[in-house]
């Protein structure tokens, strides 16, 4: 599938879609149209194309992603959250043995000489 924009004095004057490439041989144009490819850029009849790039009011429109480049940005960002994820874990992990250590100096620190380990309630 392909979108091909008709291009008479820098003006997009007509759209056209087809199914393979096949389809638009042989299309005739009439004198001083031209053809350019536009199947990842959403232009409209009126806007311009200029120096290689398609214009809409004047501002340069972007083109879209194709499918898969789409699924490798969404792959690559999904890699860079788990990575983090995995760090956070780490980390929390980190900080979770810390506090059992400060625990355990601190509940040290409070008992009496010679009662650590002895259980109340006798």
């Amino acid at each position: 599938m392909g979108k091909k924009a008709v291009i008479a004095n820098g003006i997009i004057v007509n759209i056209i879609e087809y199914g393979s490439e096949t389809g638009i041989a042989g299309l005739r144009l009439p004198a001083g149209h031209s053809l350019r490819d536009c199947s990842d850029t959403p232009v409209q009849i009126g806007d311009r194309y200029q120096d290689g790039k398609f214009l809409h009011d004047g501002a340069a429109l972007e083109k879209r992603l194709s499918l898969e480049a789409r699924i490798g940005t969404q792959e690559s960002a999904l890699a860079a959250v788990s990575a983090a994820v995995e760090q956070i874990g780490s980390a929390l992990t980190e900080i979770s043995e810390k506090v059992d250590s400060l625990r355990l100096r601190f509940a040290s620190l409070l008992l009496p000489s010679g009662e650590e380990g002895s259980e109340s309630g006798d």
